[in-house]
């Protein structure tokens, strides 16, 4: 809600308070953090303090520039060490720091004003990324090894390898898989993942892809229509480099790991910061389309909403359901490590 609201206060004051609501409600509550809440293992609590913390950065970089044109030193080294953090939970998530960096290319004319707050900003970021550097070295001898390689679980990640063929199965899982309806409560379920895909894919079942389970973020689509505009307001680097970087990260996780739905939040939000910016300028821009856009854009967070809420149904009783299964498999998981 906090980083809506500075980007509202700071970019489209005119946005209506409506528009507001429903943008913070998606991105709070459409992203995954209703999945992440259904069963906080060590899976689900890295990914989660990794998105509080990108928000939350994103947040005080946003709201660091004040109406003069200067920044608040606070705010900047904040912001700058939530970001780094990330790199602690989950190295997806950093994507949020390059991303945050493009909120200062419009001032890149006035390299001089600029030095001071950027080395403030850039303090925690080097101290935390040589405190990360040395852990990674001292326990996997590499200082850019963050030991994800050794995985040997479920995903023998020491050979997994980039293979090119995986991709358009991943992307499509990700992005635009339909969810699977039914006519009994709670109405939609799992998608049981199909591929043709020669080797071995890891693929656990999904609830559909981001732009199918949420179609405001088909607002993305449009960022060519106020390229300009966005330009004028140094908003358009950031909002194309967030809408990119959602593309790169699902990419990455299809290569890394897999396809699970639980990744689907390590690039929800990107994708959703920059449909925001794209649909608040499309209606500045085009206002003769307002009130059909009042309209339409409760309706698209009542189904996107609706399609969480299922998931958190379908998941609530997850953890009971396979406790026994879960307890058998870290004993065999235990005895293949003995062996």
């Amino acid at each position: 809600y906090l980083l809506i609201r500075a980007i509202v206060r700071r970019f489209f004051k005119d946005a209506s308070f409506g528009t507001y609501f429903l943008l913070s409600s998606m991105l709070s509550g459409c992203t995954g953090v209703f999945y992440l809440m259904s069963y906080p293992d060590m899976y689900m609590l890295p990914i989660a303090m990794a998105l509080m913390l990108s928000v939350s950065g994103l947040y005080m970089w946003v709201s660091a520039r004040k109406e003069d044109g200067t920044y608040s030193i606070a705010r900047l080294s904040v912001g700058g060490l939530l970001l780094a953090l990330t790199s602690a939970c989950r190295p997806q998530f950093l994507m949020a720091l390059f991303v945050g960096m493009m909120l200062f290319a419009g001032d890149i004319k006035n390299i001089k004003s600029l030095i001071k707050p950027l080395l403030y900003t850039a303090v925690p970021i080097v101290i935390v990324a040589w405190l990360m550097m040395l852990y990674n070295y001292l326990r996997f001898d590499s200082p850019f090894d963050f030991g994800a390689s050794y995985n040997l679980t479920t995903n023998d990640m020491t050979s997994r390898g980039f293979v090119l063929a995986r991709l358009p199965f991943g992307l499509f899982s990700y992005l635009m898989q339909g969810t699977s309806w039914k006519a009994v409560f709670p109405w939609a379920g799992a998608v049981y993942q199909v591929t043709n895909y020669q080797g071995l894919n890891i693929a656990e079942y999904t609830y559909g892809g981001v732009f199918a389970n949420n179609p405001f973020l088909m607002f993305a689509l449009f960022i060519g229509k106020v390229r300009r505009e966005l330009k004028q307001k140094s908003l358009y680097l950031f909002t194309l480099l967030a809408l990119i970087s959602g593309v790169i990260v699902a990419c990455a996780d299809t290569q890394l790991a897999g396809v699970l739905y639980r990744y689907t939040t390590d690039f929800n939000y990107l994708f959703m910061i920059g449909a925001a910016v794209v649909y608040m300028q499309l209606i500045e821009k085009y206002g003769v389309y307002k009130r059909l856009a009042d309209k339409v854009l409760p309706f698209m967070y009542i189904f996107a909403l609706f399609i969480c809420f299922n998931v958190f149904m379908n998941m609530g009783d997850y953890p009971l359901k396979n406790m026994n299964a879960d307890f058998y498999g870290n004993i065999e998981t235990m005895i293949c490590f003995w062996n």
